[in-house]
């Protein structure tokens, strides 16, 4: 016990490390007696999740808090795995998923209902991290499981943001493969490893993620990413998509750009590109789902006169 503290801080110290969620183990070591524990749910100051697991009345129930009341009722060594990893690491394609998947190394646990639990014989460090209050498969195992159930457009731009994050890449991933040889996902994982671009890599956001595999998808492979360049007045700039040197394609996400600040601060960077000779053409993440609106974009960035 932590001394100084009565044992409601105590147990409040744990529920914030497990999205307000404790064991019956965990509020005897705070202090609660078993009888204490069963008057105060009789009370309905706390509401049993599961057996020997609480949550305190009126606390918000989110889809993290089921996931650690879940967690904490499967027990020791269970792991988030697949779709609720890659919901935990912000995976696009992933940021609303309500799945409630782990992996456990046990032979036998608890049958929930709409829970899915997949069983390992031997899961390495490595591939589970510590990740936001909870133990998660790494980066590279969460794409790998996620290939079996997954289809291939939604797992490219998952695979290529982690390795935007730094979190894998094509090696780590192919590695993975051979390790685990017999996983039904290996040919879409297969597919997606030939698919990943460096590029990537140096992208900046999940939106020029997108734009990277959608203009690869039309057939534009000519360009370069996240160039760096300094313009004739000093300043500095860093151009999303450059074709041929001079015709610049930006790629804009609404909650960065849509501010009137930054529209402001856009349209003076596009002037000071275009007097030196650039021509410049912006799509937004949202157009980015619409490949005959690209295409007639990027022709129209590749027609354009270049001022010398």
């Amino acid at each position: 016990m932590v001394r100084g503290m009565d044992r409601h801080q105590r147990l409040h110290r744990v529920g914030v490390r497990q999205h307000a969620c404790w064991t019956l183990a965990q509020a005897a070591e705070a202090g609660f007696p078993r009888q204490t524990v069963a008057d105060l749910v009789a009370r309905g100051v706390w509401i049993r999740r599961y057996d020997g697991v609480f949550r305190p009345a009126g606390a918000p129930v989110t889809w993290h808090s089921e996931l650690a009341a879940t967690s904490l009722y499967l027990g020791d060594g269970t792991v988030v795995a697949r779709r609720s990893a890659a919901r935990l690491w912000r995976l696009p394609g992933f940021e609303d998923t309500t799945a409630t998947e782990f992996v456990v190394t046990r032979r036998h646990t608890p049958r929930i209902q709409g829970v899915h639990v997949s069983r390992t014989i031997h899961l390495p460090a490595d591939d589970a991290v510590n990740h936001s209050g909870f133990l998660a498969t790494g980066m590279t195992r969460t794409l790998h499981d996620l290939s079996a159930v997954t289809p291939e457009p939604i797992l490219l731009p998952a695979a290529a943001e982690g390795m935007r994050v730094g979190r894998t890449d094509q090696w780590r991933l192919l590695d993975s493969v051979r390790a685990r040889p017999g996983l039904p996902g290996n040919g879409r994982l297969r597919s997606v490893i030939a698919q990943l671009d460096p590029r990537m890599a140096k992208a900046r956001s999940i939106a020029e993620i997108v734009a990277n595999i959608r203009l690869r998808e039309l057939g534009y492979h000519d360009f370069e990413v996240n160039v760096r360049r300094t313009l004739s007045c000093g300043r500095r700039v860093e151009l999303d998509v450059v074709f041929q040197g001079f015709r610049v394609l930006e790629i804009n996400g609404a909650r960065y750009h849509g501010t009137v600040v930054q529209r402001r601060a856009d349209r003076e960077r596009r002037d000071a590109l275009e007097r030196d000779g650039y021509v410049v053409r912006v799509l937004w993440a949202g157009q980015l789902h619409d490949p005959s609106l690209v295409r007639a974009v990027v022709e129209d960035l590749l027609g354009a006169s270049v001022s010398s």
